[in-house]
C-alpha cells in the first residue's frame, strides 16, 4: 500500500515520467498503469475454495485412486497425467489433456506432476517390500531394475493384478502395442508409423556374424596363473611358463 501511493504521488502530482517511475521502483510498465488507474490496490482473494465443475464429478474417484496410491511403490504411484488418461478411458471424461491438465495438477498437488507427500500421508517403502506387480504364484526373481520409467508409470500404474504371468505378458503386449498408434507431441505420424521410418533409416545387418569374445595369447607363470584383462586365472600346473589360448 505504501509503494502503491507512493508511485501514484511521484507520477500523478510530482509529474514523475512513466519512464523514471518504472526504473526507479522497479516494476513494469503494465503494472505502473495498473497503480495509475486505481487508488487502492486490489484486495487480496481469500482461500475460498473455488468449484470445479468439470471436474466435480469425478473428484471422487480421483481421491479413491490417491488413497490406493500410498500402499503402492513410490515409483508405481498415479501421476496427474496418469489420472486424466484413467478418467478417459475408464470414467468417459472427454476434456483434452490440455485443457484439464492444470486442473487435475491442482487436485493432484504439482511436484513434477507427481501427488505431494503431504496430500498422499505417505509412509516410507524400501525396494524389497513390493513387486513391480501382483501374481498370485511366488515372484522368484522378486524385482526388476531395467523397468523403462514410460512403461512403468503408464503402463504399470495402477499396479496389474494378473493370476499368473502369462496373463500379465499378454495385457502388457496390448497395451505396449496400443500405444503404437499413439502420436507425439510435435510429430506427424504414430509412433508405429514413426517406426518404419526408423527402421528404413537404419543400416542392414552384417553380413558376417558378431564374435561376442576377445582371443588373446599369454603366458601361464611359475604359479600356473595367467593374466588377462587385470584378473589372475589358474591353469593346470602342466602349463606352467607356456603360452595359452
Amino acid at each position: 500500500m505504501k509503494m502503491w501511493t507512493e508511485v501514484r504521488r511521484s507520477v500523478l502530482t510530482e509529474k514523475m515520467s512513466k519512464r523514471k517511475a518504472c526504473k526507479k521502483y522497479k516494476i513494469h510498465w503494465d503494472t505502473l498503469e495498473k497503480i495509475l488507474a486505481d487508488p487502492e490496490p486490489p484486495k487480496k482473494r481469500g482461500n475460498t475454495d473455488r468449484k470445479k465443475p468439470v471436474l466435480g464429478p469425478y473428484l471422487p474417484v480421483i481421491h479413491a485412486i490417491l488413497k490406493a496410491d500410498r500402499d503402492a511403490p513410490k515409483k508405481q504411484r498415479h501421476t496427474a497425467k496418469r489420472i486424466f488418461e484413467r478418467l478417459r478411458d475408464e470414467e468417459g471424461y472427454r476434456i483434452s489433456y490440455d485443457n484439464s491438465k492444470i486442473a487435475v495438477a491442482r487436485i493432484v498437488g504439482r511436484r513434477g506432476d507427481t501427488p505431494t507427500e503431504g496430500l498422499l500421508r505417505l509412509e516410507s517403502h524400501y525396494l524389497f517390500n513390493h513387486h513391480f506387480c501382483l501374481v498370485r504364484r511366488p515372484n522368484e526373481k522378486g524385482h526388476t531394475k531395467n523397468l523403462v520409467g514410460f512403461a512403468r508409470r503408464n503402463f504399470m500404474v495402477p499396479i496389474p493384478k494378473f493370476d499368473d504371468f502369462e496373463q500379465f505378458n499378454e495385457a502388457l503386449a496390448e497395451v505396449c502395442l496400443k500405444d503404437l498408434e499413439r502420436k507425439l507431441r510435435g510429430t506427424a505420424g504414430t509412433k508405429r508409423e514413426l517406426l518404419v521410418k526408423d527402421r528404413f533409416a537404419m543400416f542392414p545387418l552384417p553380413s558376417t556374424s558378431f564374435e561376442a569374445r576377445r582371443t588373446e595369447t599369454r603366458t601361464a607363470n611359475s604359479l600356473s596363473l595367467v593374466r588377462f584383462d587385470r584378473n589372475d586365472y589358474s591353469v593346470p600346473t602342466a602349463y606352467a611358463y607356456h603360452p595359452v589360448n
